[in-house]
């Protein structure tokens, strides 16, 4: 049962790699890595303004994850283990979510921001 948790640690370490990535401009628009909401993907400053806003939620989404992953590796009770790991999948994809809709709302700001200065 010690992959799992590995895993799951790993994946979160990978998203906020990711989202970092995209929020310094390093990663530019594309369709395979990043939030690919439309409104993220409209230009390259709302990508960035984007991840740059759902970057504190990847960051507590993924530590919390690396918590519960790792405390799934020291527990005696391999059920015990298997909710861990469930609980630190749960926490990774709800802090996603909410990083989407966090990055949609700084992308619409960008946006507009823009079309106002023009």
């Amino acid at each position: 049962m010690f992959i799992a948790p590995i895993i799951i640690a790993a994946v979160a370490l990978i998203v906020v790699a990711i989202t970092i990535a995209c929020a310094r401009g390093t990663i530019p628009v594309n369709s395979l890595a990043g939030i690919r909401l439309r409104t993220v993907m409209i230009n390259d400053s709302t990508w960035r303004a984007g991840h740059r806003a759902a970057l504190p939620a990847e960051l507590i989404g993924a530590g919390a994850t690396v918590v519960v992953a790792l405390a799934a590796l020291v527990v005696p009770s391999s059920d015990t283990a298997q909710l861990l790991s469930i609980g630190g999948t749960v926490i990774l994809l709800g802090s996603t979510v909410i990083a989407g809709f966090v990055a949609n709302r700084a992308a619409l700001t960008e946006l507009v921001a823009e079309q106002a200065a023009e």
